[in-house]
């Protein structure tokens, strides 16, 4: 253990004497430790984006590159302007255009004033094919009226609008926006519980709704308290009635079941497929009138757990009724973490996506195994609290409330609004990129300011 302290102690030194000797094999190991110990050092990050770039020289394969800059490039913290675009011009050198994308977009939040990230991050996206998204970040700053900017960017304006015609024009003849085969091998499981009305008839429309729309593999399951009563869990739940301050709240069981029912669901499907858990709402009677598929294409295509419950940086943890209870994080494993966590934003579970691997199903184990125990001694949204802490234990993204335009008329109840998966889809269907959309809410400072939806 002390050696090990003593190689990150000195992993800066280590990292500058072993660049100077070009290599950059040790140099790229030490600039990790360094990293790992001072996440808040730009210097790390600097050091890593040269010491790869010397791997790169020697015959390192670009896309092994790429995938090594990525790893850490989207964590930087306290570099310059001028050095993060060298670090998005970098990704763009690698042809890792969603990572120089959001390295960009990263700098237009924390500088607006500068014009390069505009026009870069709209190359990147153009690249992609996404030119609404393209169209939408150099509108951003044709906002301002700035003329030499208009000129500048005059020519990506024009492409992307051309392509944004002819895309549209090849939607409407063919009624198909992308091909469905792609997907052919993933496999979306619609979760819900429904104990009741109006929650059956809600959860039979978004039931029927989802099979109609779903161009992925996809099945529907659907349980209320006769389906959980057969699961060797259930008599677990019998504690949360043990409660002497909110007995018998939502249904006696505080929504503990959602823990079990989403742990048992990824079990039970293959590694990369996808468990998609919509409550069957009182709020919100009708079915999926949105395109799903691009939300499940996202979470497909990346690693990352995208979309783990919904966010407000109005609604933190810290309020006093959405997660603040130490004996909570005591339990968790995250007493130090304590009042860090307070600042984060709560989040919500009415509706998350899953992608089964080794994070999620740690995650959803945790959840479970603390679903009871934890839940007894907190608040009405016990199980949400418990997903919340989890959620950022994991590092998991959350759908940014306040990227969706609608927020700002809601002050009284900003969260009423994502328990509707509808607008989630809308949003992601919109020209907004997915990287403003889904957020880490532990980074305030790169959220955009002022997004709203493109028509």
């Amino acid at each position: 253990m002390i050696a090990q302290a003593d190689q990150v102690g000195r992993a800066n030194q280590r990292a500058r004497a072993a660049a100077g000797q070009r290599d950059w094999v040790t140099a790229a190991e030490m600039w990790a430790l360094w990293r790992q110990e001072n996440p808040a050092d730009a210097e790390g990050y600097l050091g890593g984006m040269a010491a790869l770039r010397g791997q790169m020289d020697s015959g390192m394969e670009k896309e092994a590159c790429a995938k090594a800059f990525r790893s850490f490039a989207l964590a930087v913290t306290g570099v310059s302007v001028e050095d993060h675009i060298r670090m998005g011009d970098f990704a763009r050198h690698l042809k890792d255009w969603n990572t120089a994308a959001r390295i960009y977009a990263a700098v237009r939040a924390k500088w607006p004033g500068r014009p390069e990230p505009y026009i870069a991050e709209a190359r990147c996206l153009e690249k992609l094919g996404q030119y609404d998204q393209a169209f939408y970040v150099l509108s951003l700053k044709l906002r301002t009226g700035d003329p030499a900017f208009r000129d500048k960017a005059r020519g990506l304006l024009a492409e992307c609008f051309r392509q944004i015609g002819q895309n549209r024009y090849r939607h409407m003849v063919d009624g198909v926006a992308h091909d469905p085969a792609r997907y052919s091998g993933a496999k979306v499981v619609l979760l819900m519980y429904a104990d009741g009305e109006p929650y059956r008839s809600t959860a039979r429309k978004l039931k029927d709704s989802f099979l109609k729309l779903c161009r992925f593999d996809c099945e529907v399951r659907i349980l209320d308290q006769v389906a959980i009563q057969k699961r060797p869990w259930f008599a677990e739940l019998e504690r949360c009635k043990n409660n002497p301050e909110q007995i018998g709240s939502r249904g006696g069981f505080y929504n503990a079941w959602k823990a079990y029912i989403v742990r048992d669901t990824l079990r039970d499907v293959s590694e990369g497929d996808m468990v998609y858990y919509v409550d069957a709402s009182r709020h919100f009677l009708l079915g999926f009138y949105e395109d799903i598929n691009s939300l499940f294409r996202l979470q497909h295509d990346h690693d990352e757990t995208l979309f783990a419950g919904a966010f407000n940086a109005r609604l933190s943890h810290g309020i006093g009724w959405m997660g603040d209870r130490p004996e909570l994080y005591d339990a968790l494993g995250l007493a130090q973490e304590y009042d860090t966590y307070m600042a984060y934003p709560a989040r919500l579970n009415s509706s998350f996506l899953l992608k089964k691997n080794a994070a999620t199903m740690a995650f959803a184990e945790e959840w479970a195994l603390h679903a009871v125990y934890e839940t007894i001694s907190l608040h009405h949204t016990a199980d949400q609290a418990i997903f919340s802490a989890l959620a950022y234990k994991y590092g998991f993204y959350g759908y940014n409330i306040q990227a969706d335009s609608v927020a700002q008329f809601l002050e009284d109840s900003p969260h009423v609004w994502a328990k509707d998966p509808n607008v989630v889809h809308r949003m992601v269907n919109s020209c907004v990129p997915y990287y403003e959309l889904f957020r880490d809410p532990r980074r305030p400072e790169f959220w955009p300011g002022n997004l709203a939806i493109c028509v």
